[in-house]
């Protein structure tokens, strides 16, 4: 029964390392707060990683929190200490599909929306999301390119009064991932 299940397991794990991918190691998430009155809360992430497997339409992210890099030291360290936990939680995640993929002529180098959806979790919250990207073919890599609003109570991050007027409740996120073989 052991060499079946070892057989089973090798053949599944080779079917699933064969599979065509694109990857992105470095992609990048900028997020900004989108409040009127802000203090420049925006930062910048290029620790994020990204897959993507064609032939099951699969897309993946996973996003290391004290990734995000802010102007101001301070700043930081609220984000990671008050706001996102990220000794509790050091990771946020993607997992989905792109639901129109097979409509996409992926060896082109002109921009196709398509839709994503699927789950987000942030601070161990896990939730259903859906946004629109772009994608298109530059110098063999899969370009993919996303803005959308994440509103922050809906992972269990509150905003303190004494700040509420400087944050946003919701923030813009834009996502860009270089995919390669």
């Amino acid at each position: 029964m052991k060499k079946v299940l070892f057989a089973l397991l090798c053949v599944f794990t080779l079917g699933v390392s064969a599979q065509e991918k694109y990857v992105d190691r470095n992609a990048i998430i900028k997020i900004e707060s989108n409040a009127e009155v802000d203090d420049d809360v925006r930062a910048v992430n290029s620790q994020v990683a990204a897959i993507l497997i064609p032939s099951q339409e699969q897309i993946a992210f996973q996003v290391l929190i004290k990734g995000f890099e802010f102007k101001k030291a301070l700043m930081q360290e609220h984000f990671n200490e008050n706001y996102m936990e990220s000794d509790k939680y050091p990771k946020a995640r993607f997992q989905g599909k792109i639901k129109n993929y097979k409509d996409l002529d992926i060896e082109s180098a002109s921009p196709k929306k398509v839709i994503i959806s699927g789950e987000m979790e942030i601070r161990g919250i896990k939730k259903p999301f859906s946004a629109e990207a772009m994608m298109y073919m530059e110098n063999g890599r899969l370009i993919l390119d996303s803005e959308f609003l994440i509103t922050l109570a809906d992972f269990g991050i509150s905003i303190p009064s004494v700040v509420s007027d400087k944050i946003s409740k919701q923030f813009d996120v834009k996502v860009h991932a270089e995919l390669s073989k």
